[in-house]
């Protein structure tokens, strides 16, 4: 590959990743780049965990016709630190622990690292590994959150050869960038984790508020005050959402641990992208648990026709906010 096809390539990866939401479709692009940069026959991916292992995650061997995801593979967690200072480790711990790039023609040949896990793969599989090429992926902080292996440089003639030198800066490039998407999505992964769990520890009632960032004073001093009196648990967003791919999914998060939907409505709220697909999934997914309340005049039947059907309070008049409270109870 020339230099101007792995520019090409490499732009098409960053505004790949930039689009891609979900992690397993994000391996499976950073595989697809680096297999055919490296012109690799496979590839593996391993997470480090909070105590200091490499967990499998992916494994994709062409020649194999293998697609292994996480829970599909045997292997146990990989310690990255030895605690007997054992040099002749895993080349993947290795690589965790320093940073550094190994580049090695042949396993086979190699004596500074163990390779007893290739070579029972290789065993097994009826499968011959040669040259192998790992890479550390650091997230923005310059901490390794993975590393990444490709298998076996094919060359033009279809045989077996070592990874050439030259295709290592393109190809930190493309870890660099997956790094930090990876790490992003991972963090992603465990919010959303947290939220369903946070707010189905609340109570059986949890809300989920859509609303302008504009409206937050008035949402903090009227509706949350009441919603916490009455032990009623909420999703709020008390930052300014972004357009981003990690918000959809937090916002997506929220709204699927909630069972009632509560649309602060205003003048802002009627301008703003976010309350309008917020709406629109919950007139989707809880048509019949949907709590409008404006807090600004307003008209808000442009905002979807089913708003002129919903049971619209108003606190534009000084009204009492806990009538909120009696409509998710089902009072009314």
């Amino acid at each position: 590959m020339d230099q101007d096809q792995l520019l090409k390539s490499l732009m098409e990866f960053s505004v790949a990743l930039s689009q891609e939401s979900d992690l397993d479709n994000l391996v499976e692009r950073i595989f697809n780049t680096v297999t055919e940069l490296a012109n690799a026959d496979g590839a593996s991916l391993y997470l480090r965990n909070n105590n200091d292992q490499l967990e499998f995650y992916r494994l994709k061997n062409a020649a194999l016709r293998i697609n292994q995801g996480p829970g599909e593979s045997p292997l146990p967690p990989v310690d990255i630190f030895s605690s007997d200072g054992d040099t002749k480790r895993t080349v993947s711990a290795h690589v965790a622990a320093t940073g550094e790039i190994s580049n090695i023609p042949d396993v086979y040949q190699n004596t500074e690292f163990t390779f007893d896990g290739t070579k029972s793969f290789d065993a097994n599989m009826g499968y011959h590994s040669q040259s192998l090429l790992t890479l550390p992926m650091k997230n923005n902080e310059g901490n390794v959150i993975a590393v990444l292996q490709l298998i076996n440089a094919k060359t033009e003639g279809g045989r077996l050869g070592a990874f050439s030198d030259d295709i290592i800066p393109g190809l930190m490039a493309i870890a660099s960038n997956a790094a930090v998407a990876l790490d992003k999505q991972r963090i992603l992964k465990h919010n959303e984790e947290l939220i369903r769990a946070s707010i189905g520890q609340q109570t059986e009632h949890r809300v989920f508020i859509s609303h302008s960032s504009k409206d937050r004073a008035t949402i903090n001093e009227r509706i949350l005050p009441i919603l916490e009196q009455e032990n009623i648990g909420y999703w709020y967003s008390e930052s300014a959402i972004q357009t981003a791919a990690e918000w959809e999914r937090s916002i997506l998060a929220g709204l699927e641990a909630c069972n009632w939907f509560l649309i602060v409505l205003s003048p802002a709220a009627l301008e703003s992208e976010w309350v309008k697909d917020e709406l629109f999934w919950a007139i989707d997914n809880r048509p019949d648990h949907i709590i409008p309340v404006i807090i600004e005049p307003c008209d808000p039947s442009g905002l979807h026709i089913r708003m002129r059907r919903l049971q619209v309070l108003s606190l534009t008049g000084g009204e009492d906010p806990r009538a909120i409270v009696d409509l998710v109870r089902g009072y009314l």
